[in-house]
């Protein structure tokens, strides 16, 4: 009876939250890694002054990381790359940050 049991239990957790492990053909240590390195990343970017990290969505998957906002300047978004890059764990950064448009002095109305 206990072992039908912890088949029915293991079924289930296959059936909810397993099923995205498997799927991708990768164990759960993959996904452990993932989200490790995401975790990383987000602190990196967090102790970091140069970046408003708030603004950065961080996701990680097989060790890609992508890079998701809107933040002040390209010089923001350059230094945002470089710390995800040099994070341990990272295999690759795909920056899809956007720089906020600043306004212009000839668009102020008068």
């Amino acid at each position: 009876m206990r072992a039908l049991l912890q088949i029915a239990l293991a079924a289930a957790l296959l059936g909810t939250s397993g099923c995205r492990i498997l799927r991708q053909h990768e164990g759960p240590t993959a996904y452990v890694g993932d989200a490790s390195i995401n975790a990383r990343v987000e602190i990196a970017l967090v102790q970091n002054s140069q970046v408003e990290a708030r603004e950065i969505d961080v996701h990680t998957f097989q060790g890609t990381v992508t890079l998701d906002g809107v933040v002040d300047s390209a010089a923001m978004a350059k230094r945002a790359e470089q710390i995800t890059r040099a994070t341990p764990g990272v295999k690759a950064v795909d920056s899809r940050l956007q720089v906020a448009d600043s306004p212009s002095p000839a668009s102020d109305p008068p």
